[in-house]
């Protein structure tokens, strides 16, 4: 995570938030109104010791359409990474990419297919291990699956977690363990051994979010605090580690319908399809090999 005072939140179809463990004054925050219609992903900047929102950016994801109904987003220093699913509810088809730009986004630059065809993906989450991915919407059983960012490659055996096909809010706690609400839109949380995939007893926690329709779709911590989205109210709760209030933001204009959130992690993968530097270097010197054997055979005929 950064180092600096700073807390970066980010939202697509979800909403998603970023940052350090240290005490933040600021937090960017990002939501994907592309969630049930085609809108513009959007930027806001809380304030923390005053609990204010401020408007700082906005654009339109590639191939954002109103039929598109985008669930999840996580992101990097330099990369967003978020799903949309063409026609409304249904199967995932890949996983998108795009420069993350401060916030400001841009035109996709990568990406890959759904590592489990045929199923949702509610969640993005940048961990110590890779990219975690939650499938299972709208029939199975959350599955959490880690894939390297690059290739989308599986590496984990996926964990089952005994929830609601629906759940969606999910990010991954200081303790190691895994924190999912009970349902879409629940406000209810509990934490699930990442292993065994159980829910642990006695962890139940309720976010803060007003109560009314879907409540809260997105969670993530930045190691001291909790984060959620509180969908139906167009808020955006921070709350202790117990999910005791610390404020409520009312980010100005149109929040849209964000259903995730993540914090951005402080590493620079490269977009998916295009090889790291060490492979180009590799490449270039077994370029650089070949032609100096066509050189020497053509001085020895």
């Amino acid at each position: 995570m950064r180092k600096s005072g700073w807390l970066s939140v980010l939202v697509l179809g979800s909403l998603v938030l970023t940052g350090s463990a240290q005490a933040d004054t600021f937090v960017t925050v990002v939501i994907n109104n592309a969630a049930f219609g085609g809108g513009p992903i959007q930027s806001w900047s809380l304030d923390t010791t005053t609990g204010t929102a401020t408007a700082t950016g906005s654009f339109v994801p590639t191939g954002a359409t109103d039929s598109n109904n985008g669930r999840a987003i996580a992101v990097t220093n330099t990369q967003f990474y978020y799903t949309e699913l063409t026609g409304g509810f249904g199967p995932t088809v890949q996983v998108e990419t795009g420069p993350y730009n401060g916030g400001a986004g841009g035109a996709d630059n990568g990406g890959f297919l759904n590592p489990i065809p045929g199923r949702g993906i509610q969640n993005l989450h940048f961990g110590a291990a890779g990219l975690y991915i939650v499938s299972g919407y709208p029939t199975s059983a959350p599955e959490v699956f880690i894939v390297d960012p690059v290739t989308g490659t599986i590496l984990n055996t996926p964990v089952t977690l005994a929830d609601d096909p629906a759940a969606d809010g999910f990010t991954i706690l200081p303790n190691g363990n895994y924190l999912l609400n009970e349902g879409d839109g629940s406000n209810l949380y509990d934490q699930y051994n990442p292993i065994t995939g159980a829910r642990i007893a006695g962890t139940r926690i309720t976010s803060p979010c007003p109560v009314g329709g879907l409540t809260s779709t997105g969670v993530d911590t930045d190691g001291n605090n909790l984060f959620f989205d509180c969908f139906s109210s167009a808020r955006i709760a921070e709350a202790d580690m117990a999910g005791n209030l610390i404020h409520l933001f009312t980010p100005p204009g149109d929040f849209g319908a964000g259903e995730g959130l993540s914090l951005i992690e402080n590493f620079n993968p490269p977009p998916p399809g295009v090889p790291e530097p060490s492979s180009l270097v590799f490449v270039g010197a077994c370029l650089l090999g070949l032609v100096g054997a066509i050189r020497r055979r053509k001085l020895s005929v």
